[in-house]
This record gives C-alpha cells, structure tokens and sequence, in this order.
C-alpha cells in the first residue's frame, strides 16, 4: 500500500499482532530486526497510563517513531492500534516502516552534522493520529509540515492505517469463524510456545557470558573521539539469556548512535 520507495524496493515493513498486555504473538515476514519496536511502543502507552486521559477506543491508531521508546531511529515510525472485538478491548495490531524524510537538520533522516539528538528529525511517542476511525488532521499536518516531503510521508502514514485496518478485518473474520476464546488461547500458545522453543534453544549453548565490543570513530564533519559500545550475552543451563550492555559511550556528534531499544 506504500508509496515510499524504501518500502516497496527495501521491503522494510513488517505488522505485528500483540494480546492486551502488549507481548507479540505474531509477526510478519518483513524487516524483523525490529522484532521488539511495536511492542515497546505499546507498553509505553500502557505504562504511560494513556488510558487515563488520552484514551484506547474502538477506531484509533497511535504514531510513535522515538527511538528512545522502540525502533532503531527516528525515520522508523509505527502505527499502533487496540484491537477490539464487539467492543472488548482484546489486543493491538501494529506496523512499522522507514521513511525516507523526517524534517532532520539534514534530508533523510540520517544527519552526519547533527550536535544532538533533537538535530534528528520530528518525535512521535505514541501521538493519536486516528480517533475513532477519523484521521485527526490537525496532527497529521503537524506531521507534514514538519517534512520536507509532506505528500510522502503523508502516504505512508495513510497506508500504515490502512495495513492495520486491513489486518483488523481479517482477524474479525478469524474469530468470528473460531469463536473469541479460540483465538485468545492461540494467541497465548503461540507465545508460550516461542519462549518454550527459545529456551530449548539456549539450553544447547555453552553456559557463559560472551562479550563483543565494537569501536567506531568520527562521522561527519566534526572533530571526533573513538566511541565503543559492549554487548553481553550471559546463557544459563535453565535456557534464560541475559543480555546487557555494561560499556556504553555517551550521546555524540553525527548520527552514529544507537538508542537502548536498538
């Protein structure tokens, strides 16, 4: 449905399909490094306690790309939607793409010269574009005019409310054909099922902690120092893996940093 060229020759897309508490039963063949970005947009909202004051109801879609809540950078942005059946609120769809322009100090999104991080581009973190299944212009010409591609962005968003609709309707059909109790079970298997096959998985790895440390130098224009990031993956004998990132450099010049979700 995109118009955008990075998502229909890059193919970075992917929907996801989550139960009301915001873990992912289901995801789409498609750009899967962003396996946890939906997710985590959802559990913010939860967290944030949106249903408050802001509020979850039949029809509406929420945009997030702040990488410090999910995704990898500002470019990625994700609509998210509770999924209601016959007015229950029983989970949320969601989907991702890249966009190719996000109103940076630069085009594109990945800013060389950028100082810090507000350089980079408009931040959605879980914004209601879509109220009860009417687009909300006022927050979408924010996003527009804040770009400088406004048709495109505008046509990508417009299709990403579209995929969840889409995804919407089919599942209505699933459970109507299986039945609400169905479907909740399978969602919950599906998931019990992934930690189960998971921690079979890591049982078969030697028990330890294995470390990778990667250096980067200077990117852009600025005088730069050498910055490093560690990843720790720590396996245990009862198939858990802890994962922990006990070296980090601080925020630097350039667009050569990487937000803890990513």
């Amino acid at each position: 449905l995109s118009a955008s060229t990075i998502v229909r020759e890059a193919g970075e897309v992917a929907q996801v399909i989550c139960v009301k508490e915001g873990t992912a039963c289901l995801i789409s063949a498609g750009l899967l490094v962003h396996v946890a970005s939906v997710t985590r947009n959802v559990k913010y909202m939860i967290e944030q306690k949106y249903a408050d004051d802001i509020g979850f109801y039949d029809g509406d879609q929420f945009i997030g790309n702040d990488c410090h809540i999910g995704g990898m950078h500002i470019p990625d942005m994700m609509l998210i939607t509770p999924f209601f059946y016959k007015g229950e609120h029983i989970g949320w769809l969601g989907n991702y793409t890249h966009v190719p322009e996000v109103g940076a100090i630069e085009p594109g999104g990945m800013c060389a010269s950028a100082k810090e991080f507000v350089h980079e581009g408009i931040r959605m973190p879980g914004v209601k574009i879509v109220e009860r299944n009417r687009v909300k212009r006022d927050i979408m010409q924010i996003l527009t005019s804040a770009t400088r591609d406004p048709k495109t962005m505008e046509l990508d968003t417009r299709a990403k409310i579209a995929g969840n609709e889409r995804a919407r309707q089919r599942l209505v059909k699933v459970i109507d054909e299986f039945g609400l109790d169905f479907y909740l079970k399978a969602a919950q298997k599906m998931i019990e099922d992934a930690e189960t096959f998971a921690r079979d998985k890591v049982k078969r790895f030697r028990p330890g902690k294995y470390r990778a440390r990667t250096y980067t130098d200077s990117v852009g224009t600025f005088e730069q120092k050498l910055r490093v990031g560690e990843l720790c993956i720590e396996t245990k004998e009862d198939g858990s893996m802890v994962i922990s990132t006990p070296v980090a450099s601080p925020q630097a010049l350039g667009f050569n940093n990487c937000a803890m979700p990513a």
